[in-house]
Order: C-alpha cells, then sequence, then structure tokens
C-alpha cells in the first residue's frame, strides 16, 4: 500500500523528528511503501510580529530571558539546524518537493491512504488558520484514499470556535481517527464525532533498544537535564540539590542537554548514558522511559496545558510520583526512584505499543 504521512517533519526539535520517523520506519516494516509530505508551515505571525513575539515578553523581566536566551544560544541553534537538516535529509523525504498551503491544493498527490499526525497538528497555537486545512487532509480528494489521523495533538487545546465546523467537516471523512490525548478524544465526540479513539505517541510503535543497542551504552556519573521552561531552569540548581541527598546520586557531575549539539539519536543516546535525568519535555519523559533512565518530571504549571499529556502517560505507567511543581524532590520519592520496577514499566511499554499497532494494522487493513 501506499502510504503518505502528514507532519510537523522541518522542526528543530527532537521529538518531532523521532515521532515522524518512527511511524514512517514502523509502516516500512509492514512492507508499505511510505513516504512524508515535505510540508512547510506559515510562520503563525508575520515577520515583524514573529521577531516581536521571539524577543518580548510580556514583561521587562520576561524580556530580558528572552534575549539572554536567544544571544545565548545563537550559535549552538544555528549548529542545531545543520544537524537537524541532514537528520530530516537522511531520513524524513526533505529532498522531496516541497508542499504549503499554496500549492498542496493545486496537485494531486496519489496514495492508498493518508495518515495525518503525530504532533500538535492541530494546535490553535501552533497551526495557523490556512494550515490548519491541510492538517485535516482538506487536500485529498479522492474518495477511494484512506484518511486516517494517528496520535493527533491538539496540544491540550480545545478547537477554538473557528475551527470546530473545519474540524467536524473534515473529520466526518476519515475512515479511522486516533489522537494523542484524552481530553481531545472527549472534546471530538461532544463536537459529533463518536468514532474516536486514544492512540500512543508513534515513538511507542518502534523498539529503540533494536535501533541504538541500550544494552552497549554505559551509564556515566551524570545528573542531565533537558529543560524548555524558563521558570523551571530556575529551579534546576535546587531540584539536583535535593537529589544529591541520596547516596545513589551523590557526587555525580552535571549535564545541562540543552547546551550540546546532538543528533536526535545522539540525544536518546544522552538520556540513556545518564544516572537520572530532569526534563519538562513530552518526548524526553517518553525517552526516559524507553531508555530505562530514572527521571524527575518538572511540571510548569497550571496555567499551561502541556501537563496533562505528560502526566496521563506518568499515570498509565504508575509514575506520576516522579512528576513535581517543586524546586525540590522529597526523600520519599527519592527512595521511590531507587526502587522502580523496570521489567513492570517494560511490559507497559509493549501493552502501549501493542494498543497503537493493532490501531494502525485496522487502519490500513
Amino acid at each position: 500500500m501506499i502510504v503518505k504521512i502528514l507532519t510537523f517533519n522541518r522542526e528543530e526539535n527532537y521529538g518531532a523528528n523521532l515521532q515522524a520517523y518512527a511511524l514512517k520506519i514502523f509502516l516500512k516494516q509492514k512492507n508499505h511503501e511510505v513516504s512524508i509530505i515535505n510540508y512547510k508551515r506559515e510562520n503563525k505571525y508575520n515577520f515583524i510580529l514573529n521577531l516581536v513575539s521571539k524577543w518580548l515578553g510580556k514583561s521587562i523581566k520576561s524580556s530580558f530571558l528572552k534575549t539572554k536566551k536567544n544571544l545565548t544560544y545563537f550559535k549552538i541553534n544555528i549548529l542545531k539546524k545543520k544537524i537537524f537538516r541532514k537528520f530530516q535529509v537522511d531520513f524524513l523525504d526533505f529532498n522531496d518537493k516541497v508542499f504549503n498551503y499554496n500549492n498542496i491544493f493545486k496537485q494531486t498527490i496519489n496514495a492508498d491512504a493518508f495518515i495525518v499526525g503525530s504532533d500538535q497538528i492541530w494546535s490553535n497555537e501552533i497551526v495557523n488558520d490556512r494550515d490548519i486545512h491541510s492538517f485535516f487532509l482538506e487536500f485529498v480528494t479522492n474518495t477511494n484514499s484512506r484518511k486516517i489521523s494517528y496520535a493527533a495533538s491538539s496540544g491540550g487545546e480545545n478547537f477554538k470556535s473557528s475551527r470546530k465546523k473545519i474540524a467536524l467537516n473534515n473529520l466526518n471523512s476519515f475512515q479511522f481517527v486516533g489522537v494523542r490525548e484524552n481530553s481531545l478524544k472527549n472534546h471530538i465526540q461532544n463536537l459529533g464525532l463518536q468514532n474516536v479513539f486514544w492512540t500512543p505517541d508513534p515513538t511507542f510503535l518502534i523498539d529503540w533498544n533494536d535501533k541504538l543497542n541500550f544494552e552497549s551504552i554505559r551509564q556515566e556519573n551524570t545528573i542531565s537535564f533537558f529543560v524548555l521552561s524558563n521558570l523551571n531552569k530556575h529551579k534546576i540548581t535546587k531540584i539536583i540539590r535535593s537529589l544529591k541527598h541520596s547516596n545513589k546520586f551523590k557526587n555525580l557531575k552535571e549535564n545541562d542537554m540543552s547546551c550540546k549539539i546532538l543528533n536526535p539519536f545522539d540525544w536518546i543516546i544522552e538520556i540513556k548514558k545518564s544516572k537520572i535525568f530532569i526534563t519538562d519535555s513530552y518526548h524526553a519523559v517518553l525517552f526516559s522511559i524507553f531508555t530505562n533512565t530514572p527521571f524527575i518530571f518538572t511540571k510548569w504549571g497550571k496555567n499551561f496545558s502541556r501537563d496533562e499529556r505528560i502526566m496521563s502517560v506518568l499515570n498509565e505507567f504508575d509514575l506520576s510520583f516522579l512528576a513535581t511543581e517543586e524546586d525540590f524532590v522529597s526523600s520519599s520519592t527519592l527512595k521511590k526512584i531507587n526502587n522502580l520496577n523496570w521489567d513492570l514499566i517494560n511490559s507497559k511499554i509493549k501493552k502501549t505499543r501493542n494498543s497503537g499497532i493493532e490501531f494502525l494494522l485496522k487502519a490500513l487493513n
């Protein structure tokens, strides 16, 4: 079967690249002819507004922090961009024809099935009002082609009013609708479409040990951290200090992964090498689980929708105690970290993987 995937495949983001890679590889393993539509999203804002949103915050303090961050990471980001582009050229069909909203509706893309997802392809905040039509596969007019969403995400948001009708009109033509958040599943069902399923992130679909051989990776005496929120970055020193109260993590070196130039596979390996890992990233939490690396998830807080998707995974794996809103790790949590049952966790990974595989096999059968 010829399968085309539409997702975020041009991002300088570890999770976006790895989820796209995993979905493509899984489908190829099932003997499908698979490629990713090289779709370039428009900036949500024009050049001036984009510049303002990148450098100016809501206050003098937040503007200072943004400016400091941008200047600090400017050179790093240039090098990272080169590394991500190489990964995308090698694994994500980056050299194929570039599509955008202006041309995708004017051309015929032939495929037996189109899969949209994963990542936050239906987010109000990330995808603008033109591109959202593409990410609901509105350009697919051949009624013989299957339309499928797999682990599609809205980033924890409900569709804004102007998108509800667009969503429902297009999703009614989908043969299978799989989403990544239970809240999105409930939201779509409340709009009137009942045949909606929760599906795990594509990174669950493949065994990463087969790709990276985790047994060959030597653990180092490091506390590694990969943190996106500026608020959480301020907590890191105190969290590390509390971790070092445990003999297991005493005298470990600190490893700030955001300052390293890593391709997506090396990013996974860096997590695996850590004795303990601190993060507020969804996919970093998933790869901590996949690599059996003890970790702490630092919550974003009530004003952010990001926590829901991560907490849903932690709850599913009975690991909610690894999440904190504080700037320390309690002694009771430290004891639990030292006694994580990885055999049980790995069995749950397989169960979750099987649910995703079952959905896709049924959708493509």
